[in-house]
């Protein structure tokens, strides 16, 4: 039932979008890899129907941007993946807004009719099982049944916004992957939950798994080592990576490691995924795999090269020639995000306490990595107790980019958010969005001391 009402809203929009499509069209989408594969194929399917459209890929809606589309001579704004906790702003717009995300919803949205919304939370389904991406591909295959051969994208966009649980796609996306399946872009292999199957060597991914978590091997460097050399997993060409293992290799390599889990896990064996092969790449390319694409994506979002990410989702092989470049400055700024926090974790920047932490990084770090920063710290293993994490950052001269995340996942991060900032600011004057597990918000500078003020006060109660 739930599914069949999705599908009818989805006719309908389609409905009500074709009556404007002829129209100049805006897309707006978020800069992440969700953001990014929602755009890309929102691209592709509005391109086969000739449409006249534009891209703006931004970090979240806020009054700077509405202004903007006010004044622009666009006459549809078509939002993906992100919008939903922005729409009573959105409905003032004199122009037809088109919605299809994923994220929480803003209260008493039913009232607003000047747009057309779609988020599986309406439905009463949960916003694991599509992303903002799933949604948009929904759409786009409704629209055309040639699109299908995009479902892919939203198999990206699903893994870079952390829709697997346990290594598994569920609902939605289970379907979406038959799409891609089918269609012959994807296939699909069961093997370890370590990242960097492609692109890493062995001895890394290992290193840093997080997810699963291996005692004694992860965030240790030679003993990751010593266990490869131990099960022979060492060639004359150095390290092996997990996706070149053959079947006995991979079933050693995993029997060590549930054997390393066993009395400090409740399932020591729940180690396995998925691994989605990307058919079209070339066997040695290290996006071959989805993981690593979603990783891509990221970083273009993150280093202001959304556009070459879009290109790269569509197959542009100039765009190529960029990838080593951005994800070596992407992978540089985390590092050196890694090493500020290390550095100051017992400096004023950072107060720790046992029930949370507050990251007060100022101009140390970039606006656009305090988020993925935020996610790497609370996945890690140096946080001995469950702890909910504020990180702030100064974006441009006057906001502060704030990032809020919870090791347990039950914790309502964007309630908790919204508890602290409406101490102090009135509700028009603040953009919060993102999950219950991930949120985030962009407030006037000004306001640095009362947020910190009052985050300490809300989460001691806690």
């Amino acid at each position: 039932m739930k599914y069949q009402k999705l599908n009818e809203s989805l006719k309908f929009f389609i409905k009500k979008f074709n009556e404007v499509k002829h129209k100049k069209i805006k897309i707006i989408s978020h800069l992440d890899a969700d953001g990014i594969t929602s755009a890309s194929i929102l691209k592709r399917a509005f391109e086969r129907e000739n449409l006249n459209f534009s891209i703006l890929i931004v970090r979240q809606v806020d009054k700077e941007l509405l202004k903007q589309l006010d004044k622009e001579e666009t006459e549809v704004l078509f939002f993906s993946d992100l919008g939903s906790s922005s729409i009573s702003t959105l409905n003032v717009l004199s122009k037809k807004s088109f919605i299809l995300d994923h994220h929480i919803l803003e209260k008493d949205y039913e009232k607003f009719t000047n747009l057309m919304l779609i988020n599986p939370q309406i439905y009463d389904l949960d916003p694991k099982e599509i992303s903002g991406a799933g949604l948009t591909y929904l759409f786009a295959k409704e629209l055309n049944k040639e699109n299908i051969d995009l479902a892919y994208l939203a198999i990206i966009g699903a893994i870079g916004d952390i829709c697997e649980e346990d290594g598994k796609f569920k609902g939605l996306n289970l379907k979406i992957l038959d799409d891609a399946i089918s269609s012959g872009k994807i296939k699909k292999t069961k093997s370890l939950r370590l990242f960097g199957a492609s692109s890493r060597p062995l001895n890394r991914s290992l290193e840093y798994s997080t997810d699963p978590h291996i005692p004694g091997i992860t965030g240790s460097g030679p003993h990751a080592r010593l266990l490869l050399e131990e099960l022979n997993l060492k060639d004359e060409n150095g390290y092996k990576k997990l996706i070149d293992l053959s079947e006995e290799e991979l079933k050693s390599l995993a029997s060590e490691i549930i054997v390393r889990r066993i009395g400090s896990h409740d399932h020591p064996e729940n180690i396995f995924g998925h691994m989605y092969i990307l058919t079209e790449e070339d066997d040695d390319s290290q996006f071959r795999e989805a993981h690593e694409f979603s990783t891509f994506l990221n970083a273009c979002g993150r280093l202001g090269e959304s556009s070459v990410g879009i290109d790269f989702c569509l197959g542009n092989k100039n765009a190529r020639e960029k990838i080593s470049l951005i994800l070596a400055n992407y992978k540089k700024e985390i590092v050196n995000a890694i090493k500020w926090f290390h550095n100051n974790r017992n400096n004023t920047p950072i107060k720790e306490t046992e029930k949370y932490i507050i990251i007060d990084a100022k101009n140390e770090i970039k606006d656009t990595i305090i988020g993925p920063l935020s996610s790497i710290l609370i996945k890690s293993s140096i946080f001995e107790k469950e702890i909910i994490l504020l990180s702030l950052a100064y974006s441009g001269k006057d906001k502060i980019k704030i990032s809020m995340r919870a090791s347990n996942p039950k914790v309502n991060v964007k309630e908790i958010l919204e508890s602290i900032l409406s101490k102090f600011a009135k509700k028009e004057d603040l953009e919060v969005g993102g999950h219950m597990s991930a949120a985030g918000a962009l407030i006037p500078l000004n306001m640095e001391e009362n947020l910190i003020k009052n985050a300490t006060e809300v989460l001691n109660k806690l």
